[in-house]
């Protein structure tokens, strides 16, 4: 009994002792760093529409960054980012707003908790040039018809058309067929033939006719106008005698 006291003394003093050194780490806080990072190497930016991205190398012991940019050649700066945080992957970006007809140059710095490096810059980055679309060319236009052939029928004919091809285009209309109202080909008869003429025969008498009843019908009014103005001529006479 006194054997099995003893164990659990000795096991609440070791939990005890546990607890004191973990309570010690707490306050102490994480642990700082020995040293500063280096400097950030291989700065690069890329443009695209109204953003700027800044990339480079992370150096080892990089907790934070601080990121500027300059668009006066480094005369004056902003800040981009203030203690950026670090993303532990071996590069490091970070993407902001930027005017698109300026030339910026990005800075960076690394940080820690023992301090932090100096600063690396980038080359220029020139004024953002949107990518344009380039127009295609229209297409080309079809090869010229190549025949026409023409088959007679009963009244009717076939109008094909085939046209040839020019390279490797191929038109958009290749064939077209077309149906003609035609005069038809077959002999007349001779009672037909003498049935157009007796229609000829007929249609000029008619014209005939009509040209002699017009001419009949103006010697008519020729004649009463002749007999009209003889009278006048009479009865001037007339009245001429009488007052005499």
């Amino acid at each position: 009994m006194s054997r099995t006291a003893g164990r659990a003394g000795m096991a609440i003093r070791a939990m005890l002792i546990a607890l004191g050194v973990a309570a010690i780490f707490l306050a102490a806080g994480p642990v700082a760093a020995s040293s500063a990072p280096a400097t950030p190497s291989s700065v690069s930016t890329s443009r695209a529409d109204g953003t700027l991205t800044a990339s480079w190398s992370a150096p080892s012991g990089a907790e934070t960054y601080h990121v500027t940019y300059s668009s006066t050649g480094g005369a004056s700066w902003e800040l981009a980012a203030l203690d950026h945080p670090a993303s532990g992957s071996s590069g490091e970006s970070i993407t902001f707003s930027v005017s698109n007809s300026d030339t910026y140059i990005v800075g960076v710095r690394a940080k820690n908790t023992a301090g932090g490096s100096g600063w690396r810059n980038s080359p220029p980055a020139g004024p953002y040039t949107p990518t344009l679309t380039p127009t295609p060319a229209p297409p080309s236009p079809p090869g010229t018809p190549s025949s026409v052939s023409v088959t007679r029928a009963d009244g009717d004919a076939d109008r094909e058309l085939e046209c040839g091809l020019r390279g490797d285009e191929l038109p958009r209309h290749i064939h077209v067929q077309r149906r003609l109202k035609l005069e038809p080909r077959r002999a007349r008869s001779s009672g037909e033939r003498r049935q157009q003429r007796e229609h000829h025969v007929r249609r000029r008498e008619r014209q005939h006719v009509y040209r002699r009843g017009a001419g009949e019908e103006q010697r008519r009014r020729q004649r009463m106008a002749e007999l009209a103005v003889q009278r006048a001529v009479h009865a001037a006479h007339v009245h001429a005698r009488t007052h005499a």
